[in-house]
């Protein structure tokens, strides 16, 4: 497994620990409170936490207030979420009777 692959895993699991998602101020601190390292921005390539997110849409959601960055969440794979969202669909009218 490649190193930028190993940081995608990394990080999933760092915000799927969270449901509100978690702040870029706090990402680095949680990743390495989970990883024992930091993101090794420079190794991929990057000068900015911020930057490096944007380039892995398939892995994390950025949440801007006012044009800067105020969360990062967990990118469910809409696959994933349109066969959960289409279970509740078939099943939600049984909950009103």
């Amino acid at each position: 497994m490649s190193v930028s692959e190993s940081i995608k895993i990394n990080l999933r699991s760092v915000l799927q620990s969270s449901k509100s998602g978690v702040s870029i101020n706090s990402l680095q601190a949680e990743y390495r409170s989970l990883c024992g390292e930091s993101i090794p921005l420079k190794e991929l390539g990057f000068s900015k936490l911020e930057d490096y997110l944007r380039s892995i849409p398939s892995v994390v959601r950025l949440e801007y207030c006012m044009g800067e960055v105020r969360g990062v969440m967990f990118f469910l794979n809409c696959l994933r979420f349109g066969a959960i969202f289409s279970l509740y669909t078939k099943n939600y009218h049984q909950f009103l009777i």
